[in-house]
């Protein structure tokens, strides 16, 4: 797949890109996916270099644990929570790990486990499911409702501050966890696109109709500060980003250009872990934590 992004042509390569879970798929399961040598789909690497991220999983401390979300009548969400450590009286902020098309709820959580324990975070790990093809499902079960209904469990839980969770998507090239965040409207910050590829597929099809046309939701009900990090060797230029945002009077973006080191080169988000982190504290930080109800 390939398409012109400002002056540099981006390629999303084919391998990049897996199809939604299906969460009526019993064998697709938390448990399943660590056990099998390609669990994370094709071009995700081989079971030996992925084996790292199997183990940083099983040996993360508080344990992980396995959590049913509802989501739609007759279906729910597997989602893998990992408690930040603080006393079970505290009220702690909560990172929502949203895997999508490039890497898994498992592959986000051991790339976001150290640093987010340090910051004392607890961590919740979905991948984004199918969308449910129903007459009955209304309004329809598109995938990032589900991040919605992540959020409302973790109103529910305990030990949740719930004035103090952040959203952050895998790095894919879609707009669905941006349009997840604004759909749901309580997220304190957010590291996705921003709405910007939703933006983009929205000039290709208004084409010079497109600054007279009504903006995508993504970008007209993004309120919370949001970090969208470009990978140096991504092919999208930075300017025409910036551009995009300008022109659709999006606020409170944080547009950050990076070059990923060490082995993780196809994940920006876990060579970027640190400075995600790092940079959702400084947000959170100004916030209040929530009154005990």
């Amino acid at each position: 797949m390939a398409a012109e992004f400002g002056d540099r042509r981006l390629v999303v390569a084919p391998e990049m890109r897996r199809p939604l879970r299906d969460v009526s798929d019993p064998g697709a399961g938390f448990a399943a996916k660590l056990d099998s040598s390609d669990q994370f789909g094709g071009g995700r690497g081989s079971g030996e270099e992925l084996a790292p991220q199997r183990g940083r999983i099983d040996t993360l401390s508080p344990q992980a644990d396995i959590v049913s979300i509802p989501w739609r009548e007759g279906h729910a969400i597997e989602g893998c929570f990992v408690a930040s450590g603080a006393p079970a009286s505290d009220d702690v902020p909560v990172i929502l790990c949203v895997g999508e098309s490039r890497l898994s709820k498992e592959q986000l959580l051991a790339a976001f486990a150290q640093s987010a324990h340090e910051s004392g975070m607890s961590l919740l790990g979905i991948d984004l499911p199918a969308p449910i093809r129903s007459l009955e499902a209304e309004p329809p079960a598109t995938p990032e409702t589900a991040i919605v209904a992540a959020i409302d469990y973790l109103h529910e839980r305990a030990g949740v501050d719930a004035e103090r969770i952040a959203v952050v998507a895998d790095g894919s090239p879609s707009s669905m966890v941006a349009r997840g965040v604004a759909l749901d409207g309580r997220v304190a910050a957010a590291v996705c696109d921003a709405g910007v590829w939703q933006l983009w597929e929205h000039d290709q099809i208004c084409g010079l109709e497109a600054a007279g046309s009504i903006e995508p939701l993504a970008v007209r009900a993004l309120r919370c500060p949001t970090l969208m990090l470009i990978r140096s060797n991504d092919g999208i230029d930075p300017e025409h980003v910036r551009q995009l945002l300008a022109r659709s009077g999006t606020r409170d973006v944080d547009l950050r250009e990076f070059a990923p080191s060490g082995p993780d080169r196809t994940e920006p988000l876990a060579s970027a872990a640190e400075i995600v982190v790092q940079w959702l504290t400084e947000q959170l930080q100004g916030r209040a934590p929530a009154s005990p109800v």
